[in-house]
């Protein structure tokens, strides 16, 4: 089973124009092969188009998470939680990390070491880009297109520099299975499904491996903000915010990762409205234990699932930070938090609580972590 080695270690830091470019956290030791780095980041104020707020996020050593960013002379205050997750009993590659930068073509190939099976791996993507663009250079997607090659997909020309930070996890045969595939939604439309095998959805992670399509030309305004939803055990439905006037078409990927084993998934929606920038989900039932529970959402906005904006989005009403709402050991709700409030939005969650061995204790660590961030020099 997908068993956690150790309590997943969290923490929250507010990063300020000043920190620069790069910065270090400082973890608990871990395993590298065996450990997952998620996190989400809400953004202070930004201009509509400007990327300076997006961060890549990447285990740099055994004790220490590396963020980075573009632009810092522009750069505006984001508030970033991160999460890092030990697991045990993994498949034969384990988990595979690494940087993929300055991307110049569609199609962007990077060879990993050979996964055993592609049916039990999920992929995970953060990204960086410092400036200003007026076409779909800055969105992507990211699939494996055989054992050992990673794809990262733009279906316009990436520009300014792209950078995406990747992690590779291959589960055990015994402990998941993973559909992937696309769905496009085209033209004016706003939604669209995909049928998939039948899913436990109590037991089923809705990863979003990104898309591609357009990012803001005229008429399109944000269009691809997006959320994706099982919607029954079959059935995977996505939904884009503001269908504008634009006939383009945007490809979502998705990766359906049911668990075999003994972990048990809260997903669900929250829905922000105008003047609300913090909302909490319904009280779960059963209540995990907080000990082996984390927020598996990712920190690219295509990965937080907004849809439902009206008119022009800025990142201080999209990006949002996700937090576990904790009583007694049990984990009650998550509550997701924007800087912004202009905007309705709605935001999907999906709350992984984890197996351990039986009779297993876990490693005790820091369930908040909060420390100073370890400042670079602008470049």
């Amino acid at each position: 089973m997908p068993d956690l080695k150790q309590q997943p270690e969290t923490g929250e830091i507010t990063i300020i124009s000043s920190d620069g470019t790069s910065g270090t956290i400082t973890i608990t030791a871990v395993v590298d092969a065996d450990t997952l780095i998620i996190f989400s980041s809400s953004n202070a104020d930004e201009l509509g188009r400007n990327r300076r707020h997006e961060f890549t996020l990447e285990l740099t050593s055994t004790t220490q998470l590396t963020w980075t960013r573009d632009q810092s002379g522009s750069a505006r205050t984001v508030t970033l939680r991160y999460w890092v997750i030990e697991i045990d009993s993994l498949g034969s590659s384990g988990i595979q990390r690494g940087r993929m930068n300055s991307h110049s073509s569609n199609d962007n190939d990077q060879t990993i070491s050979t996964v055993g099976n592609t049916d039990r791996a999920v992929t995970i993507f953060s990204r960086n880009q410092g400036v200003n663009f007026s076409n779909g250079g800055g969105q992507r997607r990211s699939t494996l297109t055989s054992v050992t090659n990673l794809r990262i997909r733009f279906d316009e020309t990436p520009n300014n520099g792209e950078d995406t930070a990747y992690q590779v996890i291959e589960f055990n045969d015994a402990d998941v299975d993973v559909q992937r595939g696309t769905i496009d939604i085209t033209g004016s439309g706003e939604s669209n499904t995909g049928t998939i095998t039948s899913v436990d959805t109590g037991k089923s992670w809705i990863n979003h491996p990104g898309h591609s399509g357009p990012d803001k030309t005229a008429g399109t305004e944000f269009k691809p903000t997006n959320t994706m939803q099982l919607t029954d055990d079959t059935t995977l439905s996505v939904t884009r915010g503001n269908q504008g006037s634009n006939s383009s078409t945007d490809v979502m990927a998705y990766e359906v990762v049911e668990f075999l084993d003994d972990t048990i998934v809260e997903h669900g929606q929250i829905q922000l409205a105008i003047s609300t920038a913090s909302a909490t989900s319904s009280t779960f039932s059963p209540k995990p234990d907080e000990n082996k529970t984390v927020p598996m959402t990712n920190s690219s906005p295509q990965n937080h699932g907004e849809s439902d904006a009206s008119t022009e989005i800025t990142p201080e009403d999209y990006y949002c930070r996700h937090t576990l709402d904790i009583t007694a050991g049990e984990v009650d709700s998550v509550t997701i938090t924007r800087s912004g409030s202009a905007s309705l939005m709605d935001y999907d969650y999906n709350v992984v609580e984890f197996s351990a061995a039986a009779g297993a204790t876990l490693i005790e660590r820091p369930l908040v972590h909060s420390q100073a961030v370890s400042r670079a020099a602008n470049y």
